[in-house]
């Protein structure tokens, strides 16, 4: 499977703590960005990674202690926290939120078998295990609470499950693994898949299975993360230097590549339905988030002087992430509005 960070590195996390938290805390507003910023914690963790809103502001994400273990947590639009724990799981992670609040992700048990859930707005539970499945990873949902991701079988396979539980699976001819990491309202996914050589490109799958799959040119290493309504794919790409740059991809096939100014390394790690994204880049030893918009218009911010992840935005440019204040991976949580 692809490394990723929310996009381009995001490992698989390992086991977990517990909390509850409903304290807020104002912050500076992030340089030429959101203009009303709340920093937010769960209760006795040592980090904090939001990583997903919805429309309504609600967010979802990872905690942990000091043994780096994750955990799952939703904060709702007034600020109360509630940490969640798929049964039988020893560590949890959240990938997508939809429109309706359900939430979706993975977690491993105490066998280090990996399963997907899916958390429905009342708080119940699902474990997906895709058929046959040894291993089943849930990336993506869609608001009709379609989701899509990995199973492992005698190789890696990509699935999309419907609502009502049933499967959809596929390949790429060639293929050596393959990653579905999101699904739009229309059913077309994104992802990647690596081919003989080990090499990731990316590919989108349309509802009526049709699969296309390309790069940005000058890529070594295609990682798409994100797709919108309007089919509108973003992602991360690596170069053959090894270098990270951003990409977004019409639903036309054209591929816009880019990197803030001042910017050595890009990751994205969302896009809105307006065609606004989300991400993080690296000028001299800082990281900044950014905020890119459709025209091109590119707006970094950094929260108290300290590396500064944009992880989410929703349609109302809500952004949410993370920063280190202590440079020591101890992250805050922020939510920042217009």
């Amino acid at each position: 499977m692809q490394d990723r960070v929310r996009g381009a590195g995001r490992a698989i996390p390992g086991a977990l703590a517990l909390a509850l938290s409903t304290g807020l805390a104002a912050a500076a507003a992030p340089a030429g960005a959101h203009g009303k910023v709340q920093t937010f914690q769960v209760s006795h963790s040592t980090w904090t990674s939001p990583l997903v809103v919805n429309r309504h502001g609600v967010v979802a994400g990872d905690f942990g202690g000091l043994d780096r273990v994750s955990q799952a947590f939703v904060r709702t639009a007034d600020g109360t926290i509630t940490v969640f724990v798929p049964d039988g799981a020893m560590s949890s992670s959240v990938y997508g939120l939809n429109a309706q609040g359900e939430i979706c992700g993975y977690f491993i048990d105490s066998s280090s078998t990996i399963h997907g859930f899916l958390r429905e707005p009342d708080g119940t539970i699902t474990t997906i295990d895709a058929p046959g499945a040894a291993y089943t990873y849930v990336y993506g949902i869609n608001d009709a609470g379609a989701v899509t991701g990995t199973y492992v079988e005698s190789g890696s396979h990509g699935f999309v499950r419907a609502a009502d539980g049933t499967y959809a699976t596929f390949d790429i001819s060639g293929e050596i693994a393959i990653d579905p990491y999101a699904i739009n309202s229309g059913g077309v996914v994104a992802g990647s898949w690596s081919d003989s050589s080990g090499i990731f490109h990316g590919f989108a799958r349309g509802a009526d299975g049709s699969i296309a799959t390309f790069d940005p040119k000058g890529s070594h290493e295609t990682a798409p993360g994100y797709i919108n309504a309007s089919g509108t794919i973003a992602g991360d790409y690596r170069d053959k230097a090894g270098t990270l740059h951003g990409f977004i991809r019409a639903a036309s096939g054209k591929i816009t590549a880019f990197d803030p100014p001042g910017s050595s390394e890009t990751t994205v790690s969302g896009i809105n339905d307006d065609g606004e994204t989300v991400g993080a880049y690296f000028s001299g030893e800082r990281e900044f988030g950014f905020v890119r918009d459709v025209d091109g218009t590119i707006t970094p911010f950094i929260l108290k002087k300290s590396d500064t992840y944009g992880a989410g935005i929703n349609a109302k440019s809500v952004v949410t992430g993370w920063f280190d204040p202590q440079g020591s991976g101890d992250f805050v949580g922020f939510v920042g509005t217009p």
